[in-house]
């Protein structure tokens, strides 16, 4: 219970919002199961839910601070990214820092490398403002919705199977994020009707 309590401490320390954690099977400091993961923005809407996450840690790099994880397999993992008209994208608030480089405290958490990623059955949402004041006729098929703060363009992405060798989610040196996907194949459903389906994607950032 002593080291589930310092896993998440840490886990919540690199996130301005709260991560939940159903149950943690196995073994932390080796290979070990997240079930019942939640994080969430400060106002409690939703970021990342997934039922299930695998995942294998490496040892040595802990000692100097570094999260390196070899191995990590998301079950039925839903994402949803979103922007208001007047604010920034929903990851930007959950995972900021700070700007400034006197904002930036090296620990747990500022060097973030993950290895040989496997998504099974992913579902990616997308919400972001749609500008015009009403759809136009040629884009009556895009799905479009009226929210409090205006209206707001959802593009879906279902049945996402993916296989990522490296992610480089933080680094202190560089504010970018690298990975290569080797793999990637799902649904994309941006519009009424009809779907789009991909298969055997690649690419890399």
């Amino acid at each position: 219970e002593r080291v589930r309590r310092i896993a998440l401490d840490a886990l919540r320390d690199m996130v301005n919002g709260e991560v939940i954690v159903d149950r943690i099977d196995g073994n932390l400091l080796d290979r070990f199961d997240l079930v019942g993961v939640a994080i969430v923005d400060e106002a409690e809407r939703p970021f990342l839910i997934a039922d299930r996450i695998r995942a294998r840690v490496a040892i040595a790099p802990l000692l100097t601070r570094r999260i390196v994880i070899t191995s990590i397999e998301l079950d039925r993992p839903v994402v949803t990214l979103s922007r208001s008209h007047d604010g920034p994208w929903n990851y930007e608030r959950i995972f900021d820092s700070g700007d400034a480089p006197t904002d930036v405290k090296l620990g747990l958490g500022s060097w973030v490398d993950l290895h040989g990623i496997t998504i099974n059955d992913g579902t990616l949402i997308v919400h972001q403002p749609y500008t015009s004041d009403e759809p136009r006729r040629s884009e009556t098929r895009l799905r479009v919705e009226r929210d409090s703060t205006g209206l707001r363009q959802t593009t879906e992405f279902r049945q996402i199977n993916a296989r990522i060798p490296r992610l480089l989610w933080a680094d202190p040196d560089s504010a970018a994020v690298s990975f290569r996907v080797r793999q990637l194949s799902m649904m994309a459903g941006g519009f009424q009707a009809p779907e789009i389906v991909g298969r055997e994607l690649r690419g890399g950032g």
